[in-house]
């Protein structure tokens, strides 16, 4: 026998359409339940996800960065008076005013008394 949707005796009885009601109930339950729970599941991970990829990123640039001050520190040693000929030849290119301090240790020296009074700096 073949069933189809004209069939005028085939209708559904007041139990069977309690249980295509209940069964739908269900389903759209359990599917509201399953994206509350996973819509921020899936937003935790993907947060954790970008965090540990910015991390790992910031790592290697450390690492990479690390590594070629390593290389620049070993090929200045014993470089000294070629460094102090570059920093001259770098002050005489600028066009900016350097001023030198001298230092006591670690602290500058504001000792006044052996300029002369009244005498303008570059005198």
């Amino acid at each position: 026998m073949k069933l189809s949707f004209s069939d005028s005796n085939k209708q559904l009885t007041g139990f069977g359409k309690m249980v295509v009601f209940a069964s739908f109930t269900v389903f759209v339950l359990g599917v509201a339940t399953l994206l509350a729970w996973g819509i921020p599941t899936y937003g935790a991970w993907a947060k954790q996800t970008q965090v540990d990829a910015a991390m790992s990123a910031e790592v290697t640039r450390a690492l990479g960065t690390a590594k070629a001050n390593r290389l620049v520190a070993d090929s200045l040693k014993g470089q000294g008076e070629y460094l102090r000929y570059l920093w001259i030849q770098r002050l005489s290119e600028d066009d900016k005013t350097i001023m030198y301090i001298p230092t006591d240790g670690a602290y500058p020296m504001f000792d006044s008394a052996w300029i002369e009074p009244g005498a303008a700096c570059g005198d």
